[in-house]
């Protein structure tokens, strides 16, 4: 179970990591450094998530108050 959630963290990081660099270079003249730094948080937040209580994500629960209210 945790190298399975070791290895899905790696590869989303990875890829987070692609996304950032592939974006920086198509508009590094559009974007401010700021917004260039600011960027780096959308990581940040994708190496933080795996660590989260699996309780405090329970997007199931979310979905059915949803789809109950409609």
């Amino acid at each position: 179970m945790f190298l399975t959630h070791l290895f899905i963290s790696v590869i989303v990081s990875s890829v987070t990591i692609l996304v950032i660099f592939v974006l920086k270079h198509l508009f590094r003249k559009h974007i401010s450094a700021k917004w260039q730094y600011n960027i780096w948080f959308v990581l940040f937040i994708a190496l933080t998530l795996p660590f989260v209580p699996a309780q405090w994500i329970n997007l199931g629960v979310y979905l059915m108050l949803i789809l109950k209210g409609k």
